[in-house]
């Protein structure tokens, strides 16, 4: 097979609701100027593969690509790059690769090498599969390559065709000898390893047992006994939901899409779980747990709910985070002023707005709403990630920092708890008045 054929279907993934009406004929990846921007096809695939154990990375392409490592918090040390030059460009870099290939194996031992295809190098013809194929032969460990150069979309797109590949080349190769009853996968993608750890610490507390992660530390064996498991878990990963699709055509996996952001989001995940598994065991342990851990976050949330009643929040987050926290912000009795989608694929936005139930508005265009927004409707703290606390800072009102690091204490049921004291403490922080407080000569 053609190493375009697969990818070629990624670009109308079936499983998207904005799909579901096929008389539009919406793509998911749709480029227009300004897509890489923020990043393209080959930063989601190595994003989405770094959390690998004992792997190396083998970039192949000009030295200026694998700069885009900066971008991540979990990078290993184990990033290569081939460093092709003008010379390459004109009669191959094949021989390079080669000789790239034996290097990391005789210094690095890795159980597995990620090979990436980029702009340049899947531009100019090479018969790379030939060159993996054989290495593979000679060296024994698996060789991946991964098609996804950087013109051929935007970051969740490289997430895609990262999954889909995995699937097709690593997963299906071994089968485990002891599968528990309630075995699952968990599959997430810019997700944090404490984030990934705090989803896996509360599913097992119900009964599920973690079978394979995906984005949190995964390794060789367990992904290639993947299949094996009962149930796919998708937590915030619409890039993966090819893979998920594919693993359910080939191997009969069903799948659930979930958030465990909120106290209702929580239950409703665990229960979607449960419910495929059709096990009253496990329905009536699940259903205990559920009722103790709410009515344990019922308990401790009364006092924050008095501090917290009718405070104003805008929320100025990008992609699967503008309706994660939604829930988070409404279990506290919050008023939502708006809530930005300027960074959002189609199904976050719809996500958007289902989440806000005509609570609150959107706003598309940050740079010229946010200011005026948070004047005309007295917005108390603003909910950002690193990139957008200007317009906090120029409306002279608190801000809450959200970012992958801190997402893990959100999660769950004490995830709420935690986000309600974290914004306590923002709001009564003698940081923001002592900062914004007029100078003397002003």
């Amino acid at each position: 097979m053609s190493r375009y054929q697969s990818i070629k279907e990624l670009f109308n993934e079936s499983s998207c609701s904005h799909n579901a009406d096929t008389e539009k004929k919406v793509t998911c990846e749709r480029l227009s100027p300004g897509t890489m921007i923020g990043g393209c096809s080959f930063e989601g695939a190595l994003q989405a593969l770094l959390p690998f154990k004992n792997a190396a990375h083998l970039i192949h392409s000009p030295s200026t690509c694998p700069h885009v490592t900066h971008l991540f918090s979990n990078v290993t040390p184990y990033v290569f790059t081939t460093q092709m030059d003008t010379h390459d460009l004109i009669f191959g870099g094949e021989d390079k690769l080669s000789l790239s290939i034996a290097y990391i194996y005789t210094h690095i031992h890795p159980e597995i090498i990620f090979i990436y295809l980029t702009c340049v190098s899947s531009l100019i013809g090479e018969d790379v599969e030939r060159i993996i194929n054989t290495q593979q032969k000679a060296l024994g460990i698996p060789m991946i390559l991964i098609n996804a150069a950087g013109f051929m979309g935007g970051v969740p797109f490289g997430a895609r065709i990262a999954g889909v590949t995995l699937m097709q080349q690593l997963m299906g190769q071994k089968e485990s000898l002891d599968v528990a009853s309630y075995a699952i996968n968990l599959i997430g993608f810019n997700i944090a390893l404490p984030e990934m750890n705090a989803y896996k610490t509360l599913l097992e507390s119900v009964g599920f047992h973690i079978h394979w992660i995906f984005g949190g530390a995964e390794d060789v064996e367990q992904t290639q006994m993947a299949h094996c498991a009962k149930l796919n878990v998708l937590i915030g990963a619409k890039p993966m939901v090819s893979l998920a699709r594919k693993m359910k055509e080939t191997w009969d996996i069903p799948w659930v899409e979930v958030s465990f952001y909120g106290r209702h989001a929580t239950s409703d995940a665990i229960r979607s779980i449960v419910e495929n598994f059709a096990d009253g065991k496990l329905t009536r342990i699940s259903e205990q747990y559920i009722a103790r851990e709410e009515k344990r976050l019922n308990e401790s949330l009364v006092a924050c709910r008095e501090v917290l009643c009718d405070k104003v929040v805008l929320l100025d987050l990008k992609g699967k985070q503008s309706w994660q926290f939604i829930p988070l912000v409404k279990e506290l009795d919050l008023s939502i002023a708006a809530t930005a989608i300027y960074q959002c694929t189609q199904d976050d936005i719809e996500k958007v707005f289902e989440s806000l139930k005509g609570q609150g508005m959107v706003i598309r265009d940050p740079y010229e709403e946010l200011e005026m927004m948070i004047e005309e409707e007295n917005v108390a703290i603003l909910l950002c990630d690193f990139h957008h606390y200007h317009a906090a800072a120029v409306s002279k009102i608190p801000f809450m920092e959200v970012s992958p690091l801190h997402q893990a204490s959100f999660v769950g049921y004490t995830g709420v708890l935690n986000f309600a004291q974290e914004l306590i403490q923002t709001l009564n922080d003698p940081f923001f008045p002592t900062v914004f407080h007029k100078a003397p000569w002003e």
